[in-house]
């Protein structure tokens, strides 16, 4: 499983005319595409999903990886959010399919299709998001606590739960990052001591993951050393 939300791929998709470049990429949730009618348009005009009045022939979603296949014919894994679940395929091999693990979020920018009266996405652009991100765009697209109508009061709230959403991301970025340059800093060629580190980092918890990923690991006891 990938972690750490910096991995991005952007794929050549299907041929495409000046305008089809222009469409927008709707931040939407899965559940809308599942709902939706599927529009099949002719000739170079892009099929599209109708939602509500909406025409969406791209898509911005976010979700976690759920379920994977890797076979002879293709590729493909299942990604969900808060409200639904939907295939995204690969119809060319890729060398980059086993980057993303079960449990990976990510953002997904790509084309809704159907066939057989199921509904999946072909991707363009994929790229791994922390899990606040992921939150937060849920938020976005659903709503604070799934209500549509946003009274002053959850308003407020939400208000309230993104600044928490990002005080975590701020926090695990800072702790991803700084604490391994925490240990290089301070060891000299016989690992970094502990104690040190745990003051520098004031949470125990990001040396615990570090340790459990195998980004660090220890020497000897109490003394640390970058992998």
């Amino acid at each position: 499983m990938n972690q750490g939300g910096v991995l991005s791929l952007e794929f050549k998709m299907e041929k495409s005319t000046q305008n089809q470049s222009r469409q927008i990429a709707y931040k939407t949730k899965i559940k809308d595409i599942l709902e939706g009618e599927y529009i099949k348009e002719d000739g170079w005009i892009p099929n599209y999903i109708l939602s509500g009045t909406k025409k969406i022939s791209r898509v911005n979603l976010v979700g976690v990886v759920v379920a994977k296949s890797d076979n002879s014919e293709n590729q493909e894994f299942v990604l969900e959010d808060k409200s639904g679940k939907i295939s995204v395929r690969f119809f060319e091999k890729k060398d980059s399919f086993g980057v993303w693990g079960i449990g990976d979020f990510l953002r997904i920018i790509g084309r809704p299709r159907e066939y057989n009266g199921q509904k999946y996405i072909v991707p363009e652009i994929i790229k791994n998001v922390e899990k606040g991100w992921f939150e937060l765009m849920m938020f976005e697209v659903c709503g604070a606590l799934g209500i549509q109508k946003k009274t002053p009061e959850i308003k407020k709230k939400q208000e309230i739960i993104e600044k928490k959403i990002m005080e975590d991301i701020i926090k695990d970025k800072i702790n991803s990052e700084d604490v391994i340059g925490f240990i290089k800093k301070l060891d000299v060629g016989d690992g970094a001591d502990y104690e040190e580190v745990l003051l520098q980092a004031k949470d125990d918890k990001i040396l615990k993951n570090l340790l459990e990923e195998g980004e660090i690991f220890e020497i000897r006891p109490g003394k640390l050393k970058v992998l």
